[in-house]
């Protein structure tokens, strides 16, 4: 199908391999959505679904697998009672990594997903996205920092971390934004509302390690309780105007 525009031709929106058009966003490298169980590699349903990896919709390749012998699990309405999701539990060490993951050498990030804080059992400094970790300025965190209701945004081992605690404790659903300006100035926003902001200059490190729900190495105090939708990562610094955008889009897939 082709759509026409003040009379010429043009292309409709990319959309995934369940249909769904892409985020809002230029740039992005990953992308992960439970929504779309085509990118799902499932193994024989219990209570749920044992998730084995996650294709990246984009199409770029960047598919996610389970990082140890443990999995994150999966249903149809895990999430926000009506909606698809992946379960991580930290007791269980479940989480999934994408190794040598092309985040590039500049020095923006947009980064996203839509879920919750951390959940009971999350361990004290469990990692919900984790790339490079340790890697100052090279890498960044996104944890609960003991805490069930605060996200802490890191970039490595920098002590200058960015807190936010806006929103409803688990297991109540919530769009999470993550930005990183070519001036090192992060923010956080939570269902579109932003956080203060602090500054941590300097530039990727480039085919890293990039988890989803535990870090690299990590023991259960790393890993990370909480449901996920979807997940994403764009090497574009999106303003505000730009993340209205994309809350927008979130919040309408998501009944949010």
């Amino acid at each position: 199908m082709r759509l026409l525009v003040s009379g010429r031709e043009t292309a409709p929106p990319p959309t995934n391999p369940c249909g769904y058009p892409y985020p809002p966003i230029s740039d992005i490298i990953g992308w992960w959505d439970a929504s779309c169980p085509d990118t799902l590699d499932l193994g024989p349903l219990g209570i749920n679904y044992p998730v084995r990896g996650i294709a990246d919709s984009i199409g770029n390749g960047n598919d996610m697998v389970k990082f140890n012998a443990s999995y994150p699990f999966y249903n149809t309405t895990l999430f926000n009672t009506t909606y698809p999701g992946v379960l991580f539990t930290a007791t269980d060490l479940g989480c999934l990594y994408c190794p040598n993951f092309p985040l590039g050498t500049g020095n923006t990030l947009t980064a996203w997903y839509v879920g919750t804080f951390s959940g009971p059992a999350s361990g004290g400094f469990g990692r919900t996205l984790s790339y490079n970790m340790g890697a100052s300025p090279g890498g960044f965190e996104v944890m609960s920092a003991f805490s069930n209701n605060t996200v802490t945004f890191y970039r490595g081992n920098f002590p200058a971390g960015l807190i936010s605690t806006t929103g409803a404790i688990y297991p109540a659903g919530h769009r999470f934004i993550f930005t990183v300006s070519a001036l090192g100035i992060m923010t956080i926003y939570i269902d579109g509302v932003a956080s203060a902001t602090v500054m941590v200059a300097g530039n990727w490190i480039s085919n890293g390690t990039l988890l989803f729900g535990g870090e690299a190495g990590a023991s259960s105090g790393g890993f990370w309780t909480g449901l996920a939708g979807e997940w994403g990562i764009s090497t574009a610094f999106a303003d505000a105007s730009g993340v209205a955008a994309l809350d927008a889009y979130l919040a309408t897939k998501w009944g949010l």
